[in-house]
């Protein structure tokens, strides 16, 4: 028999109640079927009632706002919810900010209807409380990944997602900045996980050994790279074996570290030096791409096809099958040098003084010219003589370029392509 009979009341019944003295261990299952859970008054709830109450039964369907307001989020005892529990309850309304430290556990995550969730619901979240591994697929699609508060994240909570179903679309601009990107799993990413991060948010220099090895480097957004991702990559860890022939166009490589590619045989010996625009190198990079430490290392790697010549004796020169860089030095900055560079894809790199380098096997959209050591682009002059052009700095002859009409050299950059 049950101890109350709540139903015949009226609605001034429901008003004059006293709730925080009903015994609500001692309700039946007609008792919770028979309250209108719309017509308690939650303020007046004690830590018992919470704690009696069998919360898989109440009826949050039966609910209005004020009572979202009135109930106390991180009293109910969340073990006891069922299935309907989660479904009839709006969670735009709940009150996240009123749970406890053992209040998250209690909760299902993956019954939870994020498609509900108001922005106060993402704020008051403590996110690192979570259960991400309880979501299920429709979740990932639900949630707003954008508004999740990811500087509450624990370890556990980077490891539970399964980061192939966030949505980085949902990222804003100040969402980037929290998450912590040496932790994010990218092993499982998909090719939308790719598509949607915008890669000029990422924090490189947060990065470990196992995350340069996870990230798919084919499939990176680089013009969305600004100048300090360039410097916070550490490029000896890229997979540059990954790389395809539009990573190749969109790198800027005038921004990459060759101090840190040149620590790592693999990544020399992967890269296809062919398809590198050599005319973004500048004079920093060439000093160090030209030394004769760097041509012997390339040197002992059989794999590297990039052969550094930099002549400092003879009037001629000739490249082999390989891709060549040929600059000059010393004497011959006084002399004229006749060059050809072979089979491959070959940079002539011009420098200043009384002479000049006569390029003899200039290939139009194979070969390119660097003047990086020249001056300034707008400095940089081409006048047709004959069938051959002629590169200047000013009056400073840099270089003739056999058989090559002078439109068929563009300006980028550093250099002439």
């Amino acid at each position: 028999m049950a101890h109350y009979d709540f139903s015949g009341y009226a609605e001034e019944d429901w008003v004059a109640e006293d709730w925080g003295n009903i015994e609500f261990d001692d309700f039946s299952d007609d008792n919770y079927s028979e309250v209108d859970w719309g017509k308690v008054d939650y303020s007046n709830f004690s830590e018992a009632s919470y704690a009696d109450i069998n919360w898989g039964k109440a009826e949050f369907n039966e609910l209005d706002e004020a009572d979202y307001v009135d109930i106390n989020w991180g009293n109910i005892q969340y073990d006891d919810f069922g299935d309907t529990s989660y479904s009839d309850i709006n969670w735009g309304y709940a009150e996240f900010d009123e749970f406890g430290e053992d209040t998250w556990e209690g909760l299902d995550w993956g019954k939870v209807n994020y498609s509900q969730f108001s922005d106060t619901s993402y704020e008051d979240i403590d996110w690192g409380k979570a259960e991400f591994n309880e979501f299920d697929e429709a979740d990932y699609v639900d949630i707003n990944w954008g508004k999740i508060q990811y500087d509450d994240f624990a370890e556990t909570s980077y490891s539970d997602i399964n980061w192939g179903l966030a949505d980085f679309g949902d990222f804003q601009e100040d969402t980037w900045e929290g998450l912590h990107w040496g932790k994010v799993n990218y092993s499982q990413f998909s090719e939308t996980s790719y598509e949607d991060i915008n890669w000029g948010k990422v924090e490189y220099n947060e990065l470990e050994n196992d995350d340069y090895i996870n990230v798919n480097w084919g499939k990176v957004e680089y013009n969305e790279f600004g100048r300090d991702d360039y410097a916070k990559t550490a490029w000896n860890k890229v997979q540059m074996k990954e790389l395809g022939n539009d990573d190749y166009q969109k790198i800027n490589w005038g921004k990459v570290e060759y101090k840190e590619v040149l620590k790592s045989n693999a990544n020399l010996n992967s890269v296809d030096w062919g398809k590198i625009e050599t005319n973004e190198w500048d004079k920093k990079d060439l000093k160090l791409l030209t030394k004769k430490s760097t041509a012997k290392k390339f040197d002992k790697l059989k794999k590297v096809e990039l052969d550094i010549n930099v002549l400092k004796k003879g009037s001629s020169f000739k490249g082999d099958k390989d891709d060549d860089v040929i600059t000059t030095a010393g004497k011959l900055l006084k002399k004229k040098v006749s060059v050809k560079g072979g089979k491959g894809n070959d940079t002539f790199v011009l420098k200043k003084g009384k002479g000049s380098m006569l390029i003899k096997d200039f290939k139009d959209k194979v070969d390119e010219i660097n003047f990086a050591f020249c001056g300034a682009a707008k400095k940089i002059k081409l006048k047709q003589q004959g069938k051959d052009t002629l590169i200047y700095a000013g009056k400073d002859l840099l270089a003739t370029v056999k058989k090559t009409k002078k439109n068929l050299l563009k300006k980028s950059a550093f250099g002439l392509v």
